[in-house]
């Protein structure tokens, strides 16, 4: 089971990048939130599976949506300081990181 860091920006406020997950190809969009300082990922293939998830720290962000065609894995929103800090747009991408934990 291989853990590893989902590369994310904070220098914009959408953007969409193309990731490997469990040896799939999938296309993340995020998206800040202005008003509540929050980024929103959507999850696609070739379409969108998944839109609008908040990104939050302390759950499994897919885990409530495996009866769809996400990532089999778990993705968390971790704060490196372990401060219990969001992804905000000054943290996201620097102290609070995205990890995915592939499937076993």
């Amino acid at each position: 089971m291989s853990t590893y860091t989902i590369p994310t920006k904070n220098d914009v406020y959408h953007y969409s990048q193309q990731v490997e997950l469990d040896g799939e190809l999938f296309t993340l969009t995020f998206t800040l939130n202005y008003r509540v300082d929050c980024w929103h990922m959507a999850i696609g293939e070739e379409q969108e599976i998944l839109e609008g998830v908040r990104l939050v720290g302390g759950i499994d962000i897919l885990k409530q949506f495996h009866h769809l065609d996400v990532p089999p894995g778990a993705m968390w929103c971790i704060d490196l300081d372990n401060s219990g800090r969001e992804p905000t747009k000054e943290l996201f991408g620097d102290r609070v990181v995205l990890r995915y934990i592939e499937d076993e």
